[in-house]
């Protein structure tokens, strides 16, 4: 009878998941669903083995971009005829017109590789008032002077017409606490309702904290980053070490790896892409689909950022660019972000999504209970 060390398996079982990741990889590339996929593997076989060949399939993947792509690339759109020019940050006055809102300008990160439209904000439309001041912008920036084919697109969203709120999916995350997991946005929020956006990592990767309406589905943990609503409307992200004193004001709250940015400053520790605080699947270092939330120092715009080809610190330094001061990741890979815009005012629910490349299923949030949390945006009442 011939007997296997631990170890000997542990090798055979990591041989396998790459094989397995790469056949899977070639097979379905086109639909981008790999990492959907590789979710199912990881609950047979583990999550070290499914790192070392996630770390291994994206390495390979980004060196062969790196080697075959152009010197310049496209931007996620082309800039229309009415894009806004970027103007200097005005402070709002919360007694004004609304048309104050307008994002910071933004200056391309590397301009040897900006594409046309880059950096300037493009008004999305006001679904509720056409006539009224857009409560959202777009934009898109290329943010690795070593990735061409790298870029991020941002939405900015006028937090103080706006209000944030947390949903937990149906299974995630996973939480021994009696909790009523509904995937939904409510009915009542339905008619009010603007934009939706993916929340966080699994509970597996890391078991940082979530609490929705009061009710608390996984206890905060000490070194998390923390996406804090509270009961005025007002968001903050910091460390929980910073808030956790305002935990009686909070509504809901949201935890994620440790930060991206605070203050305005990009986290020292991700230049040190050994890390591998930014995902339990792959190293800090592994250029993937990431996507994140920031908010300005004054509180009044909040940032949904995602984008492609994109290490934890790049996508800190883009957001940081184009004007957030603190900065929370989201998810990671090219299944699970995705940012949905409504126009219920003409009752019409169904989404428009903000970049081609994400991926969702018609319904999702409003119709389709989701399994993941996820955020979502309404009209201040």
């Amino acid at each position: 009878m011939k007997i296997y060390s631990f170890k000997f398996i542990q090798i055979e079982l990591i041989a396998v998941a790459l094989m397995f990741l790469v056949i899977t990889g070639w097979l379905v590339a086109s639909l981008n669903t790999l990492p959907q996929v590789v979710d199912g593997v990881r609950g047979l076989v583990g999550p070290e083995p499914i790192a070392l060949a996630e770390n291994t399939f994206y390495g390979v993947t980004d060196s062969l971009q790196q080697k075959t792509s152009a010197a310049n690339t496209p931007g996620f759109w082309s800039p229309p005829a009415l894009s806004v020019p970027a103007q200097p940050q005005v402070a709002p006055n919360l007694h004004a017109s609304p048309k104050l809102f307008l994002p910071r300008a933004v200056t391309p990160l590397y301009p040897a590789l900006a594409a046309p439209g880059e950096g300037a904000w493009t008004p999305l439309p006001n679904a509720f008032d056409a006539s009224a001041a857009p409560l959202m912008y777009k934009t898109f920036l290329h943010p690795d002077s070593i990735r061409p084919y790298a870029q991020v697109g941002i939405v900015a969203l006028d937090a103080t017409r706006l209000r944030l709120h947390a949903v937990a999916g149906t299974r995630e995350p996973v939480s021994s606490m009696k909790v009523l997991y509904l995937g939904l946005i409510p009915n009542a929020d339905l008619a009010s309702l603007v934009a939706a956006f993916n929340g966080g990592f699994k509970a597996l990767h890391g078991h940082h904290g979530m609490m929705v309406d009061g009710q608390m589905v996984l206890a905060p943990q000490p070194n998390s980053d923390t996406i804090a609503l509270y009961r005025d409307g007002s968001i903050r992200i910091a460390p929980w070490s910073a808030i956790s004193n305002t935990l009686p004001l909070m509504q809901s709250f949201r935890q994620t790896p440790a930060y991206l940015a605070m203050q305005g400053q990009v986290n020292p520790a991700l230049q040190y892409e050994q890390f591998n605080l930014w995902g339990k699947s792959v190293s800090g270092k592994t250029a993937i689909w990431r996507s994140a939330l920031g908010i300005s120092a004054d509180g009044h715009t909040l940032y949904y950022a995602a984008g492609e080809a994109l290490t934890a610190q790049t996508l800190a330094q883009a957001l940081v660019a184009a004007g957030a001061s603190d900065v929370a990741e989201l998810d990671v890979n090219s299944s699970f972000e995705r940012f949905l815009m409504y126009a219920p005012s003409a009752g019409n629910y169904s989404e428009q999504v903000l970049l081609g490349q994400m991926i969702y299923e018609p319904g999702m949030y409003v119709a389709r209970p989701a399994q993941r949390d996820f955020f979502y945006v309404t009209i201040r009442k």
